[in-house]
This record gives C-alpha cells, sequence and structure tokens, in this order.
C-alpha cells in the first residue's frame, strides 16, 4: 500500500471516529432529553404501564358486539343516512372543488369527494360491513 493510500485510509479511519463520538454524544443527549421529558411526564400525573397491564385492561373494557346485534333495523337506518350524508357531502366537496372526476371508477366503499365525503364514506363502509357482511347482501 503506498504511502499516499495510507494517509487517506488513516485520515477517513479518523474521520469515522469522530463520527461516531459525536453519534455517541448526540444518543447520550436524546436519552438524558428523553428522561427528562419523562420525569415531567409523571410530575403532570402520567403513568407508565407495563404491556401486560394494557393488554389487561383492553380485554376488560372491549368485548365483542354479537351477531345480532350487526343487522338491526337502527344499524339498518344509520346506513342509509349514511349513504344520504355521503351523497350530499360529495355534492359539497365537488361544488368546493375537492373532487375525483365523475368517470373515475371507485372500489366499493369510496368517494368521488376527497375531503367531507370521504370521511363519512369511511364511517359508511364501516356500518355496511356491520349490516351486510364482508361479501355483500344479494
Amino acid at each position: 500500500m503506498s504511502r499516499a493510500h495510507q494517509g487517506i485510509s488513516l485520515s477517513g479511519l479518523a474521520l469515522f471516529q469522530n463520527n461516531m463520538q459525536e453519534a455517541q454524544q448526540r444518543r447520550v443527549e436524546a436519552q438524558e432529553a428523553a428522561a427528562e421529558a419523562l420525569g415531567t411526564l409523571r410530575d403532570l400525573g402520567a403513568e407508565k404501564r407495563d404491556d401486560a397491564t394494557a393488554e389487561s385492561m383492553t380485554a376488560k373494557t372491549v368485548k365483542p358486539i354479537d351477531l345480532d346485534q350487526l343487522d338491526t333495523s337502527d344499524t339498518r337506518r344509520l346506513l342509509a343516512l349514511l349513504e344520504e350524508a355521503q351523497a350530499v357531502a360529495e355534492r359539497i366537496d365537488l361544488a368546493r372543488g375537492r373532487a375525483l372526476p365523475a368517470d373515475r371508477p371507485l372500489q366499493p366503499g369510496e368517494s368521488h369527494g376527497t375531503d367531507l365525503a370521504e370521511s363519512v364514506s369511511y364511517l359508511a363502509l364501516r356500518v355496511r360491513l356491520e349490516v351486510c357482511g364482508p361479501g355483500g347482501r344479494d
């Protein structure tokens, strides 16, 4: 190896070591900032929970919905209202210039409106899935 090549290798190594020291210093600073933030959160009343506790809390508070409660007269009425609201929202979005071209094909649950109608369409899709199931109704 030539002396010039060794000089480049040594300067590259020095640069690498300098970058590593800087990275380690930034890591230490980030850990200190995180510890300080955690202390502030605890001072404000936050509690640290382990994953097992969070999991058991979710299991206790969220129970599955019985199948006979999915397709009811109320959920069907809600679906009809959401479908009507989506149509109105699409007109509003179109008037505001926030809509896809009318000739653009849509997937089930999608909307030509890209603002209000899009938000309503997500909720309508969820209720439609409850009422009609994943395959829809024939």
